[in-house]
């Protein structure tokens, strides 16, 4: 299971291999860095990058189409309706832990609401 992570991981990022999209938003200065972003992805690469990584011959043009993956930021076509979306979506797997439904959930906090410091039990 850790090496398709690795591998995964690998993937999305390949060194220069992924062109910027012209057609992909610009990032504004004033967006708050997202601390969760990079384990989010992390995340999602695994559980739902079959479909949300360019690279991977099981990958789907309309998902891409939502967020990819291999962008930066790859969030930066999401609307409030689909971070909501994205949120339920991973609540429901069964498989997710407590700890990385956490993460998500302050992911999208910080990219929806701008709200992002970190939270403490």
């Amino acid at each position: 299971m850790t090496l398709v992570i690795a591998m995964l991981l690998m993937l999305w990022r390949p060194a220069a291999a992924i062109p910027q999209s012209a057609a992909a938003p610009a990032v504004s200065h004033a967006t708050p860095v997202n601390p969760f972003a990079e384990p989010t992805r992390g995340l999602l690469a695994q559980h739902c990058g079959r479909c949300h990584l360019p690279n991977l011959p099981t990958s789907v043009p309309r998902a891409l189409a939502i967020f990819n993956l291999a962008e930066d930021p790859w969030y930066g076509r999401l609307t409030a309706e689909q971070y909501d979306a994205l949120t339920r979506r991973l609540s429901g797997m069964g498989s997710l832990p407590d700890a990385d439904k956490a993460i998500v959930e302050s992911f999208v906090r910080c990219a929806r609401d701008g709200e992002c410091t970190p939270t403490h039990p």
